[in-house]
């Protein structure tokens, strides 16, 4: 298949995925930009007058942990979604397997995408709250589509991994979970990186999320960008990551029909 027709492809595979999951809904796709509210003001409320959690500095503003929170949250999501729905990618889509001519790596694009879309929602949730909390958000905003381009070829590279072996390894279905709340955790989401001891942070840039997540947050909170030399090294190794597992699954796919 050519190009064009794969393009066409993977377009309608991400918008049957993305229709069907409010299919029998009454209130349909309003759902993708009413369920980040929803969580937004249940982040708010916990944070800021259960727990009284403040962020670093901000003590000033009840709003500012949670604010803090869901710019991880969202980015987290785009890696869940895609980690979540992996494993069992091949044996939803077993008749596709079966057909010589179907491009079966694009599969594993439709999550990463239509999580991608769904994170992107809850951005605009955010930005939003933040205008209405925080006012009028710094220039440097602008640089957050680049915050998520590095997330979305690691989500890649991850779907395409996970996918292939989950063919083969059935139990990375029942791993998966554990995995996706230990990033989650080990990611600084829930804490500022500076919350962690300096000689023990560097094991923090092993988790994709930490370096996306302080670029976000510099950038929407704090007027700051990251340093261009570090962004294209973290840009490129997440390149890379996509590469080798587009790699990975080509050569395992050749088994696929065996197994299924």
């Amino acid at each position: 298949m050519d190009l064009k027709n794969n393009i066409f492809l993977l377009k309608e595979l991400v918008k049957r995925d993305i229709s069907g999951r409010y299919k029998d809904s009454m209130m349909g796709g309003v759902w993708a930009f009413v369920a980040p509210l929803i969580m937004l003001a249940v982040y708010t409320f916990v944070f800021s007058m259960v727990f009284q959690a403040r962020w670093g500095d901000g003590g000033t503003s009840k709003t500012a942990f949670a604010l803090n929170l869901f710019i991880g949250i969202i980015l987290h999501g785009v890696l869940a979604e895609s980690m979540s729905r992996a494993p069992s990618l091949m044996q939803q889509h077993a008749s596709y397997v079966k057909k010589i001519i179907f491009p079966l790596w694009l599969l594993p694009m439709v999550p990463v995408i239509s999580g991608t879309f769904h994170a992107l929602i809850s951005l605009i949730v955010l930005l939003l709250a933040v205008l209405l909390f925080q006012g009028l958000w710094p220039w440097q905003t602008l640089f957050l589509p680049f915050v998520f381009l590095p997330i979305v070829f690691f989500a890649l590279g991850l779907a395409w991994l996970i996918a292939g072996i989950g063919v083969y390894f059935r139990d990375i279905t029942q791993i998966m979970p554990m995995f996706i709340t230990i990033m989650m955790f080990m990611a600084p989401i829930f804490y500022p990186a500076s919350a962690i001891p300096e000689q023990y942070r560097s094991w923090l840039l092993l988790n994709p999320l930490t370096y996306a997540v302080e670029m976000g947050r510099g950038a929407l909170f704090l007027g700051q960008l990251p340093s261009l030399s570090a962004y294209l090294i973290y840009l490129t190794a997440a390149v890379l990551s996509a590469a080798a597992g587009l790699w990975f699954f080509s050569k395992v796919r050749k088994g696929f029909a065996d197994v299924l």
